[in-house]
């Protein structure tokens, strides 16, 4: 296929359109349309398309209603075509007429773009013999893809379609088969044939071979052009010891003859130096062979029995009957194709001008819409006035009234050039903004404070800015820091640190508040040391590896966090295996109630700390074992605990010895007996304080007294049984800070 691809532009015409516009604003805006043709613009496939073309078949040279039949629109020159469409003539498609919508499918055999000269085989899905049919020719899209679908050009029944229109090489089929053909000899491809190129053979030893096209069909339809030249024999042959189809011309030129196994026949009205259209067609019972489309003539024969080997053109498998001449356009189908479709293929194919006629150009008229925001802020004009088409250059002028002034272009048209130029190349639609005169925003500096090591930390500048105008603003720019990296995003500014930095640092920042006023200000930033994770839980109760511990007892820990102004929270896991599971999440207390353990069991635990950046810290594993099943009643002073600090109702801290309260302190005590619990009574210095009968069992002592006091919990049950628990405490009303020193002190001096 023959696609010259070399596109004219008349430089010379569009600087003078150009000049034209700019200095001559007056003129009329039908530049390089002379008279075009008014149009109804909603009759249009696509307005990316800006021209077509329309395309009447004379039903006269259609010999019988058909469908999907490949018209060729044979087009030997077309100034319109070689100045708009693409250089290899992909924007060309042809649209149904009746619809304005259906895209017939359609192979590009040649598109020359320096002279238009055109060679398409298009798809015309119904073809009326008793009325004209028209289809559109589109074209002059300068961005679309490829609009060919060459393979749906051809309907399923062709097996092969060769134009044989290369200049070298492979002999490509046009249908989704590939049977493409492989050239032998010294065979010529660059010659002109009776539909663009061709292949002449020299009847010496020339051919083509296609792969087998024909396996036990016992329908088919073979067709070419050819030119004949003393010698000429086969031109199509499957064919292999009197099996299978050939045709050729006679020994004595005057007449074409075919062959369908052992039984043959012939036309007759040839001459040699002359192009005929030879057509073969088998129905299953009969053969028919056709002369330029004319009367066949018919003979009554058995199917072929094809053999297995591929197709030739120019000659047989077995050699020897080479063709001498040109041969064109060679298509093989699997049905018998009707007299009216094959009439049909030579009037279009011998004299292609006369089967179409091709119309004028239309272009498409474009709108240009043009609007003012706001309607009061001014007026917007355009020059030439239209009409408007496809690359027209127009200057649109906006004016602004009093108190406004113009701002700038929206919608096809961008930009604050007043005024512009805009190249019709659509349906185009222009906004003039105006605003009013604009007061400048104001820009206050910031400050932000950012942890070591971290990234794109978001500062909100925006948010003590603020414009007279009441105008939106947005951050146009900022400078880079001397530590770190800035950016923005209109919004928020972002700042990451250098790696390992900690200090001071800073950079600006310039707003916009969109009308033409700008601010700018300062983001002052201190970079602080990483954040360092929570103290590891220490000081567990009941102590790591105690045994005989009370079924009652409740856990607790000591934990913290180096950073002053974290939170700490707490994961508890507990369990009887090595690996416990969580009971308890996100607490803030240092304590957790276990409620009523199992005897004699060994039960482990660990803590993990979370601080308020997200940071934890494990703990260890700790584990203790449950007292025997000794007793039929037990006792607990829960609170407070041995060898604590407690300040009022909160522990503290773990002391080494000694427990120490400084205040009222509810003292609370757990009871478990095989039967109901009858009376707990609370003694502190040997003297009865209070009777309990209900749990939870406290007694809340409040006297100052200082110094040390013991405090003694006894529990009777409904059997008579009874138990105790005491514990020695120190209580103080010194300030807390000199009672924990002191504390600490006689913890160490084990008094």
């Amino acid at each position: 296929m023959n696609n010259d691809v070399k596109r004219k532009i008349n430089a010379s015409a569009i600087l003078f359109i150009l000049v034209a516009v700019l200095f001559f604003p007056v003129m009329n805006s039908q530049v390089n349309h002379a008279n075009p043709v008014p149009l109804d613009n909603t009759n249009w496939w696509n307005t990316t398309w800006p021209y077509r073309k329309q395309i009447t078949i004379d039903h006269t040279k259609v010999a019988s209603d058909l469908t999907n039949f490949p018209v060729v629109i044979n087009i030997s020159q077309d100034t319109d075509l070689a100045t708009r469409a693409q250089d290899d003539g992909d924007d060309i498609t042809f649209i149904l007429y009746s619809d304005n919508t259906t895209q017939l499918n359609h192979e590009l055999e040649l598109f020359n773009g320096t002279t238009g000269r055109t060679v398409a085989w298009v798809n015309v899905t119904s073809l009326s013999a008793t009325q004209d049919t028209k289809i559109w020719m589109y074209y002059g899209n300068e961005t679309c893809s490829n609009q060919q679908n060459i393979e749906g050009t051809w309907d399923p029944s062709f097996l092969a379609v060769h134009h044989l229109g290369e200049t070298t090489g492979t002999a490509y089929d046009s249908t989704s088969h590939h049977n493409d053909g492989t050239p032998y000899g010294n065979l010529s491809q660059n010659v002109t044939g009776k539909i663009n190129g061709a292949d002449s053979f020299d009847g010496i030893d020339d051919h083509i071979t296609v792969p087998q096209i024909y396996t036990n069909e016992n329908q088919f339809t073979l067709e070419a052009w050819i030119y004949a030249q003393a010698g000429a024999r086969y031109f199509i042959s499957q064919w292999n010891n009197y099996y299978g189809v050939f045709l050729q011309v006679g020994a004595n030129p005057d007449h074409i003859e075919w062959y369908i196994d052992g039984t043959g026949g012939s036309i007759s009205g040839i001459t040699l130096n002359t192009w005929y259209h030879i057509v073969l067609t088998y129905d299953g019972s009969t053969a028919r062979i056709y002369l330029n489309g004319g009367t066949p003539v018919s003979s009554v024969c058995a199917a072929p029995s094809w053999p297995s080997e591929g197709m030739y053109l120019g000659d047989r498998s077995a050699g020897g009957r080479q063709f001498h001449g040109t041969i064109d356009e060679v298509r093989c189908s699997n049905i018998a194709r009707i007299s009216g479709w094959i009439t049909t293929c030579y009037n279009n194919q011998n004299n292609p001008e006369s089967f179409v006629t091709i119309g004028t150009e239309e272009p498409y008229e474009y709108t240009l819409a043009l609007t003012a925001d706001p309607t009061e802020g001014g007026t917007i004009g355009a020059s030439p006035a239209p009409p408007y088409y496809y690359n027209d250059v127009v200057a649109v002028t906006a004016t602004a009234n009093p108190g406004y002034i113009f701002s700038h272009w929206s919608g096809d048209l961008t930009g604050d050039l007043n005024p512009a130029t805009l190249i019709i190349n659509g349906n185009k639609s222009v906004t003039a903004s105006f605003i009013v005169e604009n007061n400048p925003p104001f820009a206050v500096n910031d400050s932000a404070t950012v942890l070591e090591n971290s990234t794109n930390n978001s500062v909100d500048v925006l948010v003590n800015d603020y414009d007279p105008d009441g105008d939106n603003l947005k951050i146009t720019s900022v400078t880079q820091p001397l530590q770190g990296v800035s950016s923005q995003d209109g919004f928020f500014v972002y700042y990451t640190p250098l790696a390992s930095y900690t200090g001071s640092d800073f950079f600006t920042y310039t707003i916009s508040d969109g009308a033409g006023g700008n601010a700018s200000a300062t983001v002052f930033i201190t970079v602080v040391p990483m954040n360092t994770p929570p103290y590891a839980p220490s000081h567990p109760v009941p102590e790591n590896g105690q045994t005989n511990v009370s079924i009652t007892t409740d856990l607790w820990w000591s934990g913290g966090d180096p950073n002053p102004d974290d939170t700490v929270r707490y994961d508890v896991y507990f369990g009887t295996t090595s690996s416990p599971s969580l009971v308890s999440s996100n607490q803030s207390t240092s304590t957790y109630d276990l409620g009523i353990l199992a005897y004699d069991t060994t039960y482990y635990w660990r803590i993990v700390s979370w601080d308020t950046h997200n940071a934890s810290t494990e703990g260890e594993l700790w584990h203790f074992t449950t007292q025997h099943e000794e007793e039929e009643i037990v006792v607990n002073i829960t609170r407070p605990l041995d060898n604590s600090f407690y300040l009022r109702n909160f522990r503290l801290f773990s002391l080494p010895r000694n427990t120490i309260v400084y205040g009222p302190i509810t003292i609370k005590a757990k009871v478990t007996a095989d039967a109901r619990v009858n009376r707990v009574e609370f003694y502190i210095d040997g003297k009865l304080r209070k009777i309990d009968i209900m749990p939870p069992y406290t007694y809340h002592w409040a006297p100052l007294r200082s110094f040390k006091h013991i405090i003694m919990v006894q529990a009777y049950d409904t059997a008579g049984h009874t138990a105790s628990d005491e514990l020695t405490v120190f209580k103080w009303r010194l300030h807390p800070l000199v009672l924990m020193g002191g504390a600490l002190l006689l913890s160490n001096s084990g008094k």
